[in-house]
């Protein structure tokens, strides 16, 4: 932390990205009790106030969508990172969900508490993006619709902001609701100072008179992707992400910043060592377009975050995929900044997309 601050780098801490300790697991199935709420709020005391002095902006918790539900516990299956973990129904998922939620209402208090000086916390969610296929009103109220119903935003983002669920996507997945302990959503539902959009992909909606008067448009195959399967580039996506968190959630003047976004790249290194990722410019550059076009008709963006400065390890890739702007060399560990990286390097000196 003091060699970030030296080097005029403000830490931004995330205090739990999908790294459970095994005992906790092994004592009480870790997410899927409510006890490990209340471990997560004292570890999240505990590094609050050993740290506190040095950072001043917290995220509990990253993604609880992807390690409740997307990835981490999925319905009849057991996690290939997670063996020996297989749910029954889709309440048991809700509940962990609900779980992740009380432990980032419980840590947030833990960190307000802690903290020696004024902070601010975020919650990090990849929430559904739903984008209309083209925009004019039927398939924008289309992609709205779609934005309420969809199950990670009113089972995620609703309780986190308001402290409950809307009536009508309760209604909607009254088979899948989750116990609810009285007291709960007061703990949930702690003030929030901005909130994170993990943003990589989307999904395409049209209006049907079928059904709910939505329709989600398959995407096709050969379609651009990022290098995995699942990150199909969609770059309004950041933009409608923005705006309907903004518009149907009720928090238009809630600050919203980019929190992740970028690509794995397929690009080799050249006999100099230098990797011309020219996939992450075009796509870093058409995101950002995006987050200006919100900004620019007055939604509330804070900030941009690219994932990620380094290749790392990626918890369901390993370091099978890149997303750095930096190449790592994971044998001799040597570090070479790639063609993304200059490029981002000037597009932030400039303060505009190049």
């Amino acid at each position: 932390m003091d060699c970030l601050r030296e080097h005029g780098i403000t830490p931004h801490a995330t205090l739990y990205h999908w790294d459970l300790p095994q005992p906790l697991q092994d004592r009480y199935a870790g997410w899927q009790s409510r006890e490990v709420a209340k471990d997560f709020a004292d570890f999240a005391s505990a590094v609050a106030t050993r740290l506190g002095d040095r950072i001043d902006r917290w995220i509990p918790l990253n993604e609880i969508a992807t390690f409740a539900y997307y990835s981490g516990y999925a319905v009849g299956h057991t996690p290939p990172h997670a063996p020996g973990i297989t749910l029954s129904t889709p309440r048991e998922q809700s509940q962990i969900i609900h779980h992740a939620l009380l432990a980032y209402g419980l840590g947030t208090q833990a960190i307000r508490a802690a903290s020696p000086r004024p902070c601010r916390i975020a919650a990090a969610e990849n929430f559904e993006s739903c984008v209309p296929i083209v925009e004019t009103p039927e398939h924008i109220a289309a992609a709205r619709k779609a934005f309420d119903d969809s199950f990670v935003n009113g089972a995620i983002l609703h309780p986190l902001l308001h402290g409950n669920w809307d009536p009508a996507w309760a209604e909607l997945h009254r088979e899948r609701l989750p116990e609810v302990s009285d007291g709960d959503w007061k703990i949930i539902a702690q003030p929030l100072d901005e909130l994170g959009f993990n943003c990589y992909t989307g999904s395409y909606f049209k209006a049907s008179p079928e059904g709910r008067g939505y329709e989600g448009i398959a995407i096709p195959t050969g379609y651009p992707k990022g290098g995995l399967p699942w990150l199909s580039i969609i770059p309004e996506a950041a933009y409608w992400g923005i705006r309907l968190a903004s518009e149907q959630l009720g928090s238009r003047r809630l600050p919203i910043f980019m929190s992740e976004n970028g690509l794995s790249d397929s690009a080799t290194a050249d006999a100099t060592g230098l990797v011309s990722d020219v996939d992450r410019i075009a796509y870093t550059r058409a995101y950002l377009r995006q987050v200006l076009r919100a900004r620019e008709e007055g939604f509330p963006v804070s900030g941009y975050y690219h994932w990620s400065f380094l290749d790392n390890f990626e918890w369901a890739e390993g370091y099978r995929s890149r997303f750095g702007l930096v190449h790592v060399d994971y044998a001799t560990q040597r570090r070479t900044p790639k063609l993304g990286y200059h490029w981002y390097r000037e597009t932030i000196r400039a303060g505009r997309v190049l």
